[in-house]
């Protein structure tokens, strides 16, 4: 398969934002002030698109988004999961799927900054699954997400990361704890 035929599907950072987002017509994420980067690979005849996942969530999170967005449909955060961090099972709502039927395509995956960590639990995901979160849904009497049952790391041909911070972030190291800061 050609790389023209290939969808790439970029994954913007923490605080960041996609396409699905009103800030992109006027600031692209993609390219900021010197313009929307993806629209001479899509002049070309390269088919891109951008995420718009969670800007302040947890990489778990945006990873179930991703899915979600993905396909269409709401984000499914888990059963397990949702009851570990106290909150809502399921989450935003993507109408329209971001590349339909991705799973019989391979799609390439590039991730900046903390989207190179969300594509790679997606990645990881969509491998191996989560059989805690199979197990709490059938005990809740639901039925999980088919993002958690594995197997379908084969519709990925590549995951590309941009600056992402694999090792964690130095930041701490720099400024000592966050607290104070998230406390102004």
């Amino acid at each position: 398969m050609s790389e023209q035929n290939r969808t790439a599907v970029f994954v913007h950072g923490f605080l960041g934002w996609g396409e699905r987002d009103g800030l992109y017509a006027a600031l692209p994420y993609w390219g900021l002030t010197a313009g929307d980067a993806l629209a001479p690979l899509r002049a070309a005849g390269y088919d891109c698109r951008t995420a718009s996942v969670g800007s302040l969530s947890s990489a778990w999170d945006r990873a179930c988004e991703l899915y979600a967005q993905l396909n269409g449909g709401r984000a499914d955060y888990g059963v397990a999961h949702a009851e570990s961090y106290h909150h809502a099972r399921f989450g935003v709502a993507y109408a329209q799927p971001l590349v339909g039927a991705w799973q019989d395509k391979s799609i390439d995956l590039i991730g900046h900054s903390f989207g190179g960590a969300t594509v790679r639990l997606f990645l990881d995901i969509l491998d191996r699954g989560r059989p805690e979160e199979i197990e709490a849904a059938k005990a809740a009497g639901t039925v999980p997400s088919p993002f958690f049952l594995g197997g379908q790391a084969g519709c990925i041909h590549s995951v590309t990361t941009v600056a992402a911070p694999h090792n964690g972030t130095t930041l701490t190291s720099c400024c000592g704890s966050l607290t104070g800061l998230i406390m102004i």
